[in-house]
């Protein structure tokens, strides 16, 4: 009887103690698979970073490609056009009815900038029906100055400028101000346009080279 119960007791023990081992090894099975899905996990992160890394970079990179598409166009209009998506993708520093500054010290002393009417023919800023002769975008200035400015006017049959309808401008001059009898100053940028159904932009910067970007304009002859 003894005997019995001893053969069970350490047969129960046997047992048990194998149960035991066997959620241990189950336990760190366990954990060993997380650490390696934890490990895996870090990895993927890694990668990520590494892409946002590699993104930001390629950002960078053309931000400052199509900056340079405007200082390096190697005399701007006068040379085979610009980019007139380079120039609209700065930072605008004033809106106005069809018209973009982009320049911040330009704008400074810009008292009123719009499309005049010279002909009676402006529908509404900067669209005029095709009895107009004379396309003509003014800047009053706050405070008189000495410096010239220049301007292209192009033209396009749709409103989509593509890089050919920039290659050559319709006209372009280099202008100083006009002051008037009442003491107003204006920057007068004008174009006799012969009434071409189609969409203009006139681009007015420092000089020719269109590295220092001023305004871009808008009109339409409808």
């Amino acid at each position: 009887m003894k005997k019995e119960l001893l053969v069970k007791l350490l047969s129960t023990g046997v047992a048990a103690g194998a149960v035991f081992s066997l959620c241990g090894c189950r336990d760190k099975a366990a954990e060993q698979s997380m650490r390696s899905e934890i490990s895996e996990l870090e990895d993927q992160v890694d990668d990520l970073n590494e892409e946002i890394r590699e993104l930001k970079e390629e950002n960078e990179s053309l931000r400052a490609e199509r900056s340079n598409t405007v200082s390096d166009n190697n005399g701007g209009a006068y040379s085979g056009g610009f980019d007139l998506q380079a120039i609209e993708s700065l930072n605008a520093v004033n809106y106005g009815d069809q018209f973009v500054v982009y320049n911040a010290r330009f704008n400074s002393n810009i008292s009123e900038a719009r499309w005049w009417d010279y002909d009676d023919t402006m529908d509404s800023p900067g669209v005029y029906n095709n009895n107009t002769k004379t396309l003509a975008f003014s800047i009053m200035l706050e405070e008189e100055t000495d410096d010239e400015i220049y301007y292209a006017y192009y033209y396009s049959a749709d409103p989509n400028f593509d890089s050919e309808d920039l290659n050559k401008p319709l006209y372009q001059a280099t202008i100083g101000t006009v002051t008037y009898r009442d003491g107003t100053t204006y920057y007068n940028i004008d174009f006799t346009s012969g009434s071409r159904e189609g969409y203009y932009v006139v681009v007015i910067a420092s000089d020719a080279s269109i590295a220092e970007p001023y305004i871009v304009a808008y009109a339409r002859i409808k």
